[in-house]
Formats: C-alpha cells, sequence, structure tokens
C-alpha cells in the first residue's frame, strides 16, 4: 500500500529556513556569550569568527558541553552561509563581516608560527579534582606548526582545549552539580 506524499507548503519550508538562518547565526561570532567553567575556573567569550557547536550553556547533567570550536563543523556552517544569506536577505551584512572574522580566526588557530603555551594556563586555578582533565604541559608545549592542523576542536577564544588527533571524552561533570 503506497501513501500519497503531501504537497509541500512552500511558506512552511520558507519559515524553516529563515529559523534555521537565524540559530545558525546565534552560533557565530557570538560575542555576548559568556561561558564559566566553574571546576576550571575558566571565564571564556567566544572570539569573533569562531562557531560554537552549540550556543547553549550545559554542564553535562544531564547535557553535554558543546561551548567549542570543532573545525569540521564550522566548515560545515561556512558552506551554509549562502543558504542563510538567501533565507534571511536582512543577515548579509552580519554574514559577510563573519566570513572575514571567520577567516582571520582560521588563520590564528593554525598559524604555524603559533607556540603552544609551556604551562597549562588552567593549572593555576582548577580545582584539585578537575586537574585529571587538564591536558599535560608538555602536550601543550609541543604545539607548533603542523600540530596545530591535528587539533579537532577549540576554545571559541582560540585556545587548545582537546587531545591531539582526538577529542578528550568524559563523562564527569565539568560543572557545578545541579542542587
Amino acid at each position: 500500500m503506497s501513501r500519497a506524499l503531501r504537497p509541500v507548503d512552500p511558506a512552511w519550508i520558507a519559515a524553516q529556513r529563515l529559523a534555521s538562518a537565524r540559530e545558525l547565526r546565534r552560533a557565530c561570532s557570538a560575542t555576548d556569550i559568556e561561558r564559566y567553567r566553574e571546576g576550571f575556573g575558566w571565564r571564556l567569550s567566544p572570539a569573533r569568527g569562531s562557531v560554537l557547536a552549540s550556543y547553549r550553556i550545559a554542564c553535562w547533567n544531564p547535557e553535554p558541553d558543546y561551548f567549542h570550536h570543532w573545525i569540521r563543523d564550522s566548515a560545515i556552517v561556512l558552506r551554509a552561509v549562502p543558504l542563510a544569506m538567501t533565507a534571511d536577505p536582512g543577515a548579509a551584512r552580519f554574514w559577510a563581516g563573519f566570513i572575514a572574522d571567520f577567516t582571520d580566526f582560521s588563520l590564528k588557530i593554525s598559524d604555524p608560527a603559533r607556540r603552544g603555551p609551556a604551562v597549562n594556563p588552567l593549572r593555576a586555578t582548577a580545582r584539585a579534582d578537575h586537574l585529571r582533565f587538564l591536558r599535560d604541559d608538555g602536550e601543550l608545549a609541543a604545539l607548533t606548526g603542523a600540530a596545530w592542523l591535528e587539533e579537532p576542536r577549540f576554545a571559541p577564544t582560540a585556545a587548545p582545549i582537546s587531545k591531539t588527533g582526538a577529542a578528550r571524552k568524559t563523562t564527569a561533570p565539568l560543572c557545578a552539580p545541579r542542587a
């Protein structure tokens, strides 16, 4: 038995495209958002040109923390920018500026002359129960040249945060548990 497909409502499609374009925009250059990771004593606000995997603040209880700039995800977003501009022509100026900022951000995080910090900058502010989640000083110091190209994600501030070559996975809470 076959079911006849209902005709697609063009107004509904247009409304969904507009809503999607606006949601996508919220994750790009989201400099108006500040994230505090209590366990690390780390306050961060996204840099212009960064793309948040999710602008929603979550703390692994139960929602995961996706307040990161992932290289792959940001490339997909950049590919969608022309579609977003078509769906929301009033945001064209934002998107043109974002493309320039994205290019600058991407060059910053992949600069072969950039050197990783000699000491993990979060070591001084992290709580004792969060020290195990920090990258080793030697691993960060080794980030130079082509090693930057192997980083899959960055803090939206452009700081390296993941294990080299693979994302660090943990089920432990990264911020204060819910009361």
